[in-house]
């Protein structure tokens, strides 16, 4: 928990984004004094046929779902954290600031 706890800046929240072939789930954590705390979350369907062998094939397709799942799950901040290995593309990313 400590390193992951370390990712996050202080005072602020932070998004998680995992895109799979089957879904877009995202989560919405804060750091505390405490540890980490989930402030939201949410889950969609991705867009079928956009996501192949862990290639996002259709970025827009995929930039929609994940701007409907972020606006549903009412989340919103400019300090985003996406998992996994690939290449990544802020649905917006003038106000995107990715972090490793």
């Amino acid at each position: 928990m400590t390193a992951f706890r370390s990712l996050l800046p202080a005072g602020g929240s932070t998004v998680g984004i995992d895109i799979g072939k089957r879904a877009i789930k995202v989560a919405q954590v804060r750091r505390t004094g405490k540890g980490v705390e989930l402030q939201r979350w949410g889950i969609a369907p991705t867009p079928r046929g956009s996501v192949d062998g862990g290639v996002v094939s259709d970025p827009q397709a995929v930039a929609q779902a994940l701007r409907g799942l972020l606006r549903t799950a009412r989340i919103g901040t400019p300090h985003l954290v996406p998992t996994g290995h690939e290449p990544f593309v802020s649905p917006h990313p003038s106000n995107a600031r990715l972090r490793e």
